[in-house]
């Protein structure tokens, strides 16, 4: 469970700044589900991981 927990923080803040990191996770999450998703919405779920995290 913490090797998820890792990767997902990872993906979500990981070293690539910010316009790079939600553009590639919005592109991520279009192939996987097939539908594009806008920034706010896909960084929402990252942010409220990082709240339980820390």
């Amino acid at each position: 469970m913490w090797r998820l927990v890792q990767y997902a923080n990872n993906l979500c803040f990981g070293h690539m700044d910010v316009n790079e990191r939600t553009d590639r996770l919005a592109g991520y999450a279009t192939i996987l589900g097939g539908q594009p998703m806008d920034r706010v919405t896909f960084l929402m779920p990252c942010v409220a991981a990082k709240r339980t995290l820390i």
